[in-house]
């Protein structure tokens, strides 16, 4: 018997899974810090970190020391596998001199535990005129433990943490959003179908 055709539909399902979407999420209300000393012009720190608009609203500080932020992220029904984590924040530092340098982390908060991406030096930039730098980092796993999943991503808690060497230069933070990669997963057998013939 001589087979003169396969089709495997299932080229399908893996062209899928390697074109992976995106969901950005953004704070929609104070976490369980506001630290941050300062803030323009909103009260709530949230609110000043849920829009790109570089200097036209921020949270920061005059202060030396390390403070930080955690904000409460706009829930998601979207489904599936979940390839990685990415929280983003736009940060802004007075000066690079040494005794006067900012420094910015990227937290989370997810199943009641705090954790902290790479502290990285935030390159100094004008007040105006200028666009803030975006700061990263990404979590390909739940650092709890396991596999994202959306229920976490529901609950997690996502920020900054500004530390300063002097009280003479100011640090701020913009904006803060998250980017979650996810795909509808591996394909399996039973998506093929076989065609065959004499």
């Amino acid at each position: 018997m001589r087979y003169w055709l396969l089709i495997l539909i299932v080229c399908l399902a893996v062209c899928g899974a390697a074109s992976a979407a995106t969901v950005t999420l953004v704070p929609d209300s104070n976490g369980d810090a506001s630290q941050i000393v300062q803030f323009y012009p909103n009260a709530n720190h949230f609110a000043n970190a849920n829009v790109d608009d570089n200097f036209g609203s921020y949270n920061y500080m005059f202060i030396a020391g390390t403070k930080y932020d955690l904000y409460n992220l706009q829930d998601t029904a979207v489904t599936g596998t979940i390839n990685s984590v990415t929280v983003n924040v736009r940060l802004y530092a007075g000066s690079a001199v040494a005794g006067q340098r900012s420094y910015g982390t990227v937290k989370i908060k997810t199943g009641g535990v705090e954790y902290n991406g790479t502290e990285s030096q935030i390159a100094s930039q004008p007040y105006s005129g200028s666009i803030w730098p975006n700061y990263s980092y990404t979590w390909t796993t739940n650092p709890g433990g396991g596999a994202w999943t959306w229920s976490a991503i529901n609950g997690l808690q996502a920020g900054v943490q500004l530390r300063e060497e002097s009280a003479s230069q100011p640090s701020a933070i913009t904006y803060c959003y998250v980017v979650v990669d996810y795909g509808p997963g591996a394909a399996t057998a039973s998506d093929a179908i076989f065609f065959g013939g004499d």
